[in-house]
């Protein structure tokens, strides 16, 4: 419900020109705040585990509305960063017809190879079907994982991509630093309020 507040919270904000990041600075002067950063939420507990309770709710006869909400918005942020993506790519006059987007990080969570239930794959596929032209970088992910993607459709690369012109960065692994340090293309970070 954490999560789902502050990726609400990111969404308004970025809908009235506010950086969420500078909120969530601000507010974490209090001595008691508790720092969360929006994000696509995938792994097995905070994505999976809350339906076996709202399942055992729901029989119970109670039901429990506000997690109700809090998966739905959650469950729902891919929608959102491919909504807020193609914006931007828009405002940077970026023709995605013709733009080849190299998608950086596949895992649920950053520097890390688990990829169960992770929301970059809800993201991928929804690209795939508005016909966005994309590969996918993820140095942490195994073979299994890459003839997965490559089953539904999507290309993967085992190495540093080159020559690419547009990133959508949506798990931020160490290994990308240097690369982005020295990126000089367009680069979006759902997590980072852009222009």
């Amino acid at each position: 419900m954490n999560i789902a507040l502050i990726n609400e919270m990111h969404q308004l904000y970025t809908s009235i020109g506010i950086n969420t990041n500078d909120v969530i600075e601000a507010a974490s002067t209090k001595w008691n705040f508790m720092k969360l950063i929006p994000g696509m939420v995938g792994g097995h507990c905070i994505s999976i585990d809350p339906y076996y309770l709202m399942h055992k709710s729901e029989i119970s006869g109670y039901s429990p509305n506000l997690m109700r909400t809090a998966r739905k918005i959650n469950d729902e942020m891919h929608e959102w960063v491919l909504r807020d993506f193609i914006r931007y790519m828009d405002q940077m006059n970026i023709d995605l017809e013709s733009t080849e987007i190299t998608v950086f990080g596949y895992s649920f969570k950053e520097n890390c190879s688990d990829t169960r239930n992770t929301k970059v794959k809800n993201l991928l596929l929804s690209m795939r079907d508005y016909k966005i032209k994309f590969q996918l970088w993820d140095p942490l992910i195994f073979d299994h994982d890459h003839k997965e993607l490559n089953a539904l459709g999507i290309k993967t690369l085992k190495d540093e991509p080159k020559n690419i012109k547009v990133v959508l960065l949506c798990v931020k692994h160490t290994q990308f630093e240097d690369f982005l340090k020295k990126f000089n293309g367009v680069l979006y970070d759902y997590k980072t309020p852009l222009e």
